[in-house]
């Protein structure tokens, strides 16, 4: 991921995070959206579409899936958006992931 602290990223690509994160890369140059499914990392970045969350919605060439919490590390902001029973597991990840840098 390009050093860029003007970043946006969504944590969670459900519907909500994936249409969020899609309005961002509408004006952002850079959006990281974390996914915990690997099959949807993969569509997003093959396909420019989340069919199994958010199907029929084309997304921007500026949003870009992962499923690496530390590609995370360098947006200024975060938008949590993971259902609530794994938060916290995400949380202790990203903080275990900024404690490498």
């Amino acid at each position: 991921m390009t050093k860029n602290k003007q970043t946006c990223g969504v944590i969670g690509a459900g519907a909500w995070g994936t249409a969020l994160a899609a309005a961002l890369a509408r004006h952002h140059a850079h959006v990281p959206l974390w996914a915990r499914e690997s099959e949807v990392v993969e569509a997003i970045n093959q396909t420019r579409q989340n069919t199994p969350f958010l199907p029929d919605c084309d997304l921007p060439p500026t949003l870009f899936a992962t499923n690496d919490l530390h590609d995370m590390r360098d947006c200024a902001v975060l938008l949590m958006v993971a259902p609530s029973q794994f938060v916290r597991p995400i949380i202790e990840k990203v903080v275990a992931s900024a404690r490498d840098d």
